[in-house]
């Protein structure tokens, strides 16, 4: 959401924003996110780097029950 409220400012001008998200972590900056909600579209996965999209949690391989300790949460 924060990076929408900066589109609203920055639009799709590239010089303004700077692109840092799409170079840096492989996802949608300010000025794609700005062209994305202007055209009315939702964020495509196609926008999305292949290795956000391959991580996977396995609870399973992490964490044995015996290990859990739900007190920690409390």
């Amino acid at each position: 959401m924060d990076e929408v409220r900066r589109a609203e400012s920055v639009g799709t001008d590239k010089t303004k924003c700077g692109c840092l998200l799409m170079s840096t972590m492989g996802l949608p900056c300010e000025c794609s996110l700005a062209k994305t909600v202007n055209e009315g579209k939702a964020i495509s996965l196609d926008d999305i780097h292949i290795h956000w999209k391959r991580l996977k949690f396995d609870a399973a391989d992490s964490c044995k029950e015996e290990d859990a300790d739900l007190s920690l949460l409390l």
